[in-house]
């Protein structure tokens, strides 16, 4: 019974990372734009330091402001 448990539990880490390797592999066919810097912080969080970032690109003819650092 606890070999099941396992087998299971494997199962399921084996597709959680499946897909999420499979949204970051999908992220190679987005448009690249280049950006620009609007706001940069240096921001304490716990024992370390994080950059607090925003940006402005522009896509088609229209321009977007982000903070996100990292793909979700």
């Amino acid at each position: 019974m606890i070999d099941l448990g396992w087998l299971l539990f494997l199962i399921a880490l084996f597709a959680y990372f499946w897909r999420a390797r499979k949204m970051t592999v999908q992220t190679k066919r987005w448009f690249k734009t280049q950006g620009r810097i609007t706001y940069c912080e240096l921001v304490p969080y716990e024992e370390s330091v994080w950059p607090k970032i925003e940006y402005v690109y522009q896509v088609d003819d229209q321009e977007f402001t982000s903070q996100i650092f990292f793909i979700d």
